[in-house]
């Protein structure tokens, strides 16, 4: 039986606007990330009675160590942080991506999620390891609920699978986290600077893209190595150990029959890169068993967090 490859989106796709820009400012209107934000000072009102009377009076507080962030065109409040938080305007975080689009880049998505994360992605190339064809893109993230930090991820996804190879980029070759504190000005203007050298980090990625793909598993025991760094064991309570260990096995059971019998994967199987191929499939496109309102945008919000899972397997995989 002749197996036919499976068609998969990038895990930014559903989670906001698909197009393709040449303008920042055009991308920032269509996507709707074009909202200036402020900060206010909330306050609650306190009842007090007077004294010696039946009658009470209003008085008002400042909520301590407490801004909240309020989108002044619609007045909606975009989050709440404390007074070490610094706002960063989507205006001024997505402006970065000017470098790659002098390049000749394209920008191809654009949107918030309903988790507060905003996000633009920038096509910006493509290269070819072994049997595979990628395309570079550059990922920029802000927020205004403080769980985001502004970043800058340059993210390598495969043309057929879409896999966003989301822990390459934990090197600071490849990433960079600017979080909304007092000397996040400062750092937007370092920023800048690793935009206009964003081929050396493209060629950091490529390098370790092409270890995994002469890096190879000689054994089933290696397999099972990496399977325990990919869905490791959580410690839990004796109560609830039979019922985690089942989930883990469920879990590696799906990833497993994606890593043997995704057809895009076969030239890959043995190689420390069909692996990887096999895991950023599985976490970008596996759909849970729970349902979720804007589901799409909590993958992507969980894609982009990253893990130290994640991290471990990376430098496994390709070191």
């Amino acid at each position: 039986m002749e197996l036919v490859p499976r068609q998969r989106k990038a895990p930014w796709i559903g989670a906001g606007k698909s197009g393709s820009w040449t303008s920042v400012m055009d991308a920032l209107k269509d996507c709707g990330l074009d909202f200036p934000v402020t900060a206010f000072k909330p306050s609650i009102e306190i009842s007090k009675p007077v004294p010696n009377s039946n009658i009470a009076y209003i008085d008002k507080k400042d909520v301590p160590n407490t801004w909240a962030n309020v989108r002044t065109d619609t007045n909606e409040i975009v989050g709440v942080v404390s007074d070490r938080y610094n706002i960063v305007q989507n205006k001024i975080a997505f402006s970065l991506m000017q470098p790659v689009l002098d390049a000749g880049g394209e920008i191809t998505a654009g949107g918030m999620t309903e988790q507060g994360l905003c996000f633009m992605v920038a096509q910006c190339g493509k290269f070819m390891t072994e049997a595979d064809e990628l395309r570079m893109n550059i990922m920029i993230t802000n927020s205004f609920n403080g769980k985001y930090p502004l970043s800058i991820i340059m993210s390598p996804t495969r043309i057929i699978c879409q896999n966003m190879y989301r822990g390459l980029t934990k090197n600071k070759d490849n990433v960079l986290r600017i979080m909304h504190g007092i000397s996040a000005a400062e750092r937007v203007k370092d920023a800048k600077s690793m935009m206009n050298e964003v081929n050396h980090g493209i060629l950091a990625v490529q390098e370790r893209i092409r270890i995994s793909s002469m890096k190879t598993m000689g054994s089933n025991v290696e397999l099972k190595h990496y399977l325990k760094i990919a869905f490791p064991m959580p410690k839990v309570s004796k109560e609830m150990e039979q019922v985690t260990r089942e989930r883990i096995e469920e879990q590696r059971e799906r990833f497993l029959d994606v890593y043997y019998n995704a057809s895009d994967n076969v030239a890959f199987h043995g190689k420390c890169l069909g692996f990887l191929n096999a895991y950023y499939d599985f976490i970008s496109h596996d759909v849970p068993n729970r349902k979720y309102n804007d589901w799409e945008g909590r993958r992507l919000g969980k894609i982009v967090d990253g893990s130290a899972v994640r991290f471990n397997l990376i430098n496994a995989l390709t070191h």
